[in-house]
């Protein structure tokens, strides 16, 4: 099976509408961050359970996943769980991670015995871990952190009595934990599809939220909506303002260069996009109108090639609804802008509280493991050069 980007997520809707379900009182903060505008806090009994899109029928498959950890305090009064993987539907880990009380970093099979590496991290700083793990009785599992090996290891019990469903941030007793820029695929053979060079290499997750600076909005007319970019709509459901839609229905271009929004292009434009975009989310908050019978869809591509519409059963509620695609004509270039709107074929409305598009992004080497890469001013170049 070919390598498949399942999930992405760098919590950039400033809430949690990526969870599958949360316990306790994780939050989006946008005060300790890696990249964009927030990450992931858990406190003390705090979890966050994320889906592992393409799991259930795939036991065997070698597995990757990666994201960004800081640890407020390296001596947690009990050894703690920060990271596990979940059976569905019964909450079984096949492994996991656990911080020691003395800082070392504890793996920890299903039925196995632990391996430990020795004091791993440093205390409030961003910690970058890629895992790469087999679903077997007898599998191997790899890790490293800060894109160095720490774990290679075989014959290791990660296989659940059920198939794999979710991935599960948490913290016991370890103070304030973060997390950022996380992805998961499926379908993986070796490291290499996470580190090493060329097109598989150093996979790091960016965002971008969608944008248009143009009132209405640039391509197709979002018709009612009076906000210059979806980044501004209400972040509640409960608000009254929201995109509706015609029976033509439209999409909104972003627009990075008239827009003045930082951090908001779309990715055209964004100097942090140094090398190759892998991948993309397009993501929405939508609800119909009462009665049947209307067709809903959600659109969405980039300006450059053909608009993808798809066909959605919405309620009426507010409900999440998002794609992931890894397609050249689907995902933007980074000389392109992210297209995403919605369509109903009647009378009937459809609204959309929020939209948000996100990218998973390979960096140039200079900034895979670590602060994006800024290229030096000309003075300073000018120094080198002496």
């Amino acid at each position: 099976m070919a390598l498949t980007l399942n999930n992405l997520t760098g919590f950039e809707t400033g809430g949690l509408e990526e969870a599958q379900s949360t316990v306790g009182s994780p939050s989006a903060q946008s005060t300790v961050v890696r990249t964009g505008d927030y990450a992931l806090a858990l406190d003390n009994g705090d979890s966050y359970y994320w889906n592992i899109i393409g799991s259930g029928t795939d036991a065997g498959q070698k597995r990757i996943v990666s994201f960004h950890v800081r640890f407020s305090s390296l001596a947690p009064s009990i050894q703690s769980t920060f990271f596990l993987v979940v059976d569905n539907p019964v909450t079984v880990a096949a492994y996991d991670l656990r911080l020691d009380t003395n800082g070392d970093l504890v793996f920890t099979p299903n039925s196995g015995v632990a391996t430990t590496v020795t004091n791993p991290f440093t205390v409030n700083t961003m910690h970058r871990i890629d895992i790469l793990w087999e679903e077997a009785a007898s599998g191997t599992f790899d890790l490293w952190l800060d894109g160095s090996s720490k774990m290679s290891l075989t014959g290791q019990d990660l296989l659940a009595a059920n198939p794999m469903a979710l991935y599960n941030f948490s913290d016991l007793a370890t103070g304030v934990v973060y997390f950022d820029d996380c992805y998961s695929m499926t379908g993986a053979t070796s490291t290499a599809e996470f580190l090493g060079s060329g097109a598989n290499g150093q996979e790091v997750f960016r965002y971008q939220n969608q944008t248009s600076s143009v009132t209405p909005d640039v391509g197709n007319n979002l018709d009612v909506g009076l906000w210059l970019n979806s980044g501004q709509t209400p972040l509640s459901a409960l608000s009254t303002s929201h995109y509706t839609a015609s029976n033509v229905g439209g999409h909104m271009f972003t627009d990075d260069t008239a827009s003045g929004l930082n951090g908001r292009h779309g990715p055209h434009g964004d100097a942090s996009i140094t090398g190759t975009i892998k991948g993309a989310m397009w993501w929405w908050r939508l609800q119909r109108g009462g009665g049947a019978g209307t067709t809903h869809s959600v659109r969405y591509g980039n300006d450059v090639d053909t608009i993808t519409e798809e066909t959605q059963a919405l309620t009426t509620a507010f409900v999440n609804y998002s794609r992931i695609s890894e397609a050249a004509t689907i995902v933007p270039l980074a000389t392109e802008h992210f297209a995403q709107g919605f369509k109903t074929g009647g009378a009937q409305d459809i609204e959309c509280a929020e939209m948000w598009a996100m990218i998973l992004h390979v960096p140039s080497a200079a900034a895979a493991f670590g602060i994006p890469f800024k290229r030096p001013s000309r003075a300073v170049l000018a120094q080198l050069r002496r």
